[in-house]
């Protein structure tokens, strides 16, 4: 993994974010790889590790004003910081952009990138899903509701999202996304919980496994329970590996379960369209993490 950075880089590209040693992406984005698969130079990209919100903004301050500056990601915890830096149109972000105008702007590819490895899944179709549960209520899970409130016929039989969330302090986010046709109901973060949200209509239940516990040493192990007997589908957005939740369903029902590598892929792809306008393939990509991280989980 390369050597995490200090915020004084004069290209000030890389990933926003605090405790995030194990990202992925700077083989995603790899200097060496772009330019070798698309032929264009592109600079160095850096982890910018920032231990608190009054940091983040005195850096933003000073990556609007570098006039070498191509973009970020960003990630926990500050995607909703950084939306409300830039005034995004949404309330979480992943990604800093530099226009043709030369402005920066600021959006999220998790959508994208979700819906793009959803089809990984064999057998899954979208009009299967009644019951959309999410374990976790970050940044990812903010973007992801909000493109469903405005995208409801992608999953036209959905007419439920139970959201078992970590930090009630974000609730206020999710006043202006609930509407009659996608009700959202607030959920504990317990085993309990959970499990009855999974037994109401199992076959037809995709189950968002949003929380980033697992990189931060939090195994999620005593959530195991309240999978069992759950048939659904399961998507872990954890990665490399994929969260202990994963493992089980997956032994169970493999063809049922998918791990976060996918949507990792595809919102790095849409993010290098936003800089370059162009980007590596998928399938460059994986091979990449293959390569770099010597594992197959991905």
């Amino acid at each position: 993994m390369p050597v995490i950075q200090q915020h004084k880089d004069e290209w000030r590209f890389g990933l926003l974010g605090k405790d995030i040693s194990y990202s992925l992406s700077p083989w995603l984005h790899n200097r060496h790889t772009v330019t070798r698969e698309l032929g264009i130079e592109v600079p160095d990209y850096h982890i910018f590790d920032i231990a608190s919100a009054s940091a983040v903004i005195d850096f933003l301050d000073q990556f609007v004003q570098q006039p070498k500056a191509v973009g970020l990601n960003v990630t926990a915890p500050y995607k909703t910081l950084v939306a409300q830096y830039f005034e995004a149109p949404t309330s979480a972000v992943n990604t800093v952009y530099r226009t043709r105008a030369q402005q920066f702007q600021a959006c999220s590819t998790d959508p994208i990138g979700f819906i793009q490895a959803l089809q990984q899944l064999q057998g899954f179709h979208p009009n299967q899903i009644t019951h959309m549960v999410f374990l976790g209520n970050g940044g990812s899970v903010l973007s992801l509701l909000e493109w469903l409130s405005h995208h409801p016929t992608h999953f036209p039989k959905l007419t439920k999202v139970s959201l078992h969330r970590r930090h009630a302090h974000k609730d206020h986010l999710l006043k202006n996304l609930e509407s009659e046709k996608l009700p959202f109901y607030l959920q504990e973060f317990s085993p309990s919980a959970l499990q009855q949200s999974l037994q109401e209509a199992p076959a037809h239940t995709l189950l968002v496994q949003a929380t980033s516990a697992p990189h931060q040493g939090n195994s999620l192990q005593r959530f195991t329970s309240a999978l069992d007997g759950f048939s659904g589908f399961f998507y872990d957005l954890c990665y490399s590996p994929p969260s202990i939740l994963y493992q089980q369903h997956a032994r169970s029902y493999p063809q049922r379960a998918l791990s976060g590598g996918g949507m990792l892929i595809e919102q790095a792809r849409a993010s290098q369209q936003l800089w370059w306008h162009t980007s590596l393939s998928h399938a460059s990509m994986r091979a990449v993490l293959r390569t770099y991280t010597h594992t197959g989980e991905i």
